[in-house]
Formats: structure tokens, sequence, C-alpha cells
């Protein structure tokens, strides 16, 4: 599991992309300096308690145009926890987004970041900062954790650490 310990949130510059029409009024949120939403709006809110994706095509505004970066927020004690959509994979792989590899991973998996350091946690010191720059965040609309997700993040836990080569992330490709 990797904590937050360094949050974000920037005005979408229309500059960076020009074809980044659809977002030039929103905001990026980055923990750790990794992008976690690149469309909140001008409410300052994120996508919750559903699954949503990380980065969206800038391009056509459409959530799962590109495959992966699909996360859920939980609560868990005084915690966030930015975890997988565990109910919508089939499996664990990561898909690497290879337009001639389309079928290799789950379109449904989280961010590279989840399969090389885990789970991330926003904890108790860093959730005021969170709360702070996300002024329209609702936290009590945040679910607990399931026993069920629990169990899943303990296993997705002990991959992160293990790394097999089948089963979780690809090694042949660069990182």
């Amino acid at each position: 599991m990797w904590k937050a310990n360094q949050i974000e949130l920037t005005k979408n510059s229309e500059t960076v992309n020009k074809n980044r029409y659809n977002f030039e009024n929103c905001y990026s949120l980055k923990i750790n300096d990794t992008w976690i939403s690149n469309c909140i709006t001008t409410d300052l809110k994120i996508y919750s308690p559903q699954c949503f994706q990380n980065h969206i095509c800038e391009f056509c505004g459409a959530e799962g145009c590109d495959a992966g970066g699909m996360l859920r927020i939980v609560r868990h004690e005084k915690s966030l926890l930015f975890i997988p959509c565990f109910d919508e994979m089939e499996s664990y792989l990561e898909h690497d987004g290879n337009a001639a590899d389309d079928d290799y991973g789950d379109s449904e998996c989280p961010p590279h970041e989840w399969y090389v350091n885990g789970i991330l946690e926003v904890d108790e010191t860093m959730l005021p900062k969170f709360l702070e720059l996300l002024t329209g965040f609702d936290l009590q609309s945040i679910p607990f954790i399931t026993d069920k997700e629990m169990k899943k993040v303990s296993e997705w836990e002990m991959l992160a650490k293990e790394k097999p080569a089948l089963g979780f992330m690809r090694f042949d490709k660069q990182i």
C-alpha cells in the first residue's frame, strides 16, 4: 500500500493539448505525482461512489475510450482507499493499451501505479488536505469497504509485493 504524501489540484490548461476541448474548464487531481483524475468539474467533485476512470480521453471526452485506469473510492477506518473496480474486472491482468494487443489484460484494470505499489491510501493525516482541495467531495456518500473488497485488497497487496509474471502485470513492457 502506498500512502498519499502530496496532493495537488490544478486547473487544466488548454495550452497543454490543442484537442483538450472537453476538459479545459476542469481540474486535474494528482496524488504523489500520479494522475487520479483529469476531469474534476468546477464544483470540485470527483466521481464516486461508482467506479471512475483516472484519465478520460481528452479528445473525445468519453470515459472508456482508452482501456484501463478504473478506480473506486471507499472508506476504511479514518482513511480513503483508491481500489481497483474489483466487481468489474474479469482478471487482475494489467491492460497495456496497445491496440495491436487489445485482448491482453483487463480493460477495467486500475492505473499502472497500482500494479507497482499496491492500493493508494489517503490516511487521516492527508484527508484534511484532500477535503480542503476538493470542496465538493461528499465524504459521507463514500461507502465503507466491504469484507469481500477487503479480501481482494489483501490479495492485490500480496500480488503487488510478489509481482508474478502471469496473472498480474506485464513485464515485457517498458516501465
